[in-house]
């Protein structure tokens, strides 16, 4: 399940780079695969509601963010609400926070050599899929 997830969610980040856009079906694709996950577990017993709902919250807060601003995308809340609904909230965290810094570091890295502009926007999906693979690699090591 975990290799499918992350061949999924690695052809929506190739696709976001291309068009800077993710077709609808391969979120809802994405969702529907993460929701079934999340309820075997649960129905198994190994997790929580509280840890079920305690991970939409990245998700939920950036498609908040995408509704009042050009920040991040509409696509890139609901990829990050399946990536949360798919790991525990530890890993979330660190899928995350290693997204945000590779995404930084490229950014910085094209502002320096005057490839974007401040106020160009970058895809995110392909940052969300390098930090899901640091994490799960970091996690087998």
């Amino acid at each position: 399940m975990n290799i499918f997830f992350c061949t999924l969610l690695g052809i929506c980040a190739i696709h976001d780079c291309h068009s800077k856009t993710i077709p609808v079906s391969w979120i809802w694709s994405s969702l529907c695969l993460a929701v079934i996950y999340r309820l075997t577990i649960l129905i198994s017993g190994q997790g929580s509601i509280t840890e079920s709902m305690l991970c939409l919250m990245p998700g939920v807060f950036l498609l908040i963010l995408s509704r009042y601003g050009k920040m991040v995308g509409n696509g890139d809340g609901w990829l990050i609400i399946a990536v949360g609904l798919f790991f525990e909230w530890s890993t979330l965290m660190w899928v995350l926070c290693y997204s945000f810094l590779v995404a930084g570091l490229f950014s910085i890295g094209c502002l320096l050599t005057s490839q974007k502009k401040r106020g160009d926007t970058i895809p995110f999906a392909p940052f969300l899929f390098a930090g899901m693979m640091i994490s799960v690699v970091g996690d087998m090591i």
